[in-house]
């Protein structure tokens, strides 16, 4: 009866501090999730889809602003000198942005009817020995049709791993509509003809 009771109480004390110990791992994570992402304040040099338009000061998270934001030349970061740059030169910005609209609005034109061709290996139920990224695409995008493409204007959520004729939504600019590119990926350029022109009028793969 004593050996019981001893056990009981023992296995209460320690069944609280596990919960004690779950609530508390469960807080910490809130509070990193809430606070120790580190963010910074940045102006946008260029209009950037889902976040904001040339001249704007928005809150990003430190590594994108730091690695990509920054060093590509889209933002700087919003000090008080900055701030006060952007209220003087906020002309200069909007100025550039049409500009560059007016120039994705032409580039468009010229991928209304783009097709790009991979030539790669794969296997018998099609799955490719490898993949085509966003990068590859926008490389020869910029290669072949001279229109200037950065990776994150492809807008692919996953690379493309099975052969085949896809689509694939190119957006050279956040205010101008987005542009559809046919992408071929076959073992040879006479393998890729034959299944764009069998494919070019059935449902296409996304």
């Amino acid at each position: 009866m004593f050996l019981r009771k001893q056990t009981s109480n023992f296995l209460i004390r320690n069944s609280g501090l596990c919960l004690a110990d779950k609530h508390l791992s469960f807080l910490v994570r809130q509070f990193k999730n809430d606070n120790w992402v580190d963010k910074m304040k940045v102006i946008l040099k260029k209009t950037v889809r889902k976040l904001g338009n040339a001249g704007s000061i928005v809150e990003v998270k430190d590594g994108y602003g730091r690695n990509y934001l920054i060093p590509s030349g889209t933002a700087i970061r919003a000090t008080k000198d900055n701030i006060e740059l952007l209220n003087t030169n906020k002309q200069n910005l909007e100025a550039e942005n049409d500009k560059l609209k007016i120039e994705a609005q032409k580039n468009v034109q010229l991928l209304v009817n783009a097709r790009l061709t991979f030539c790669m290996q794969f296997s018998a139920d099609g799955k490719l020995y490898g993949s085509v990224s966003a990068k590859n695409i926008s490389d020869m995008i910029n290669d072949r049709y001279k229109v200037a493409c950065a990776y994150n204007d492809v807008l692919l959520d996953t690379p493309i791993k099975n052969s085949g004729l896809h689509e694939v939504r190119i957006s050279l600019h956040p205010e101008v509509e987005e542009v559809k590119v046919k992408v071929v990926i076959a073992r040879t350029e006479a393998e890729a003809n034959d299944v764009f022109n069998t494919a070019s009028n059935a449902p296409v793969a996304e």
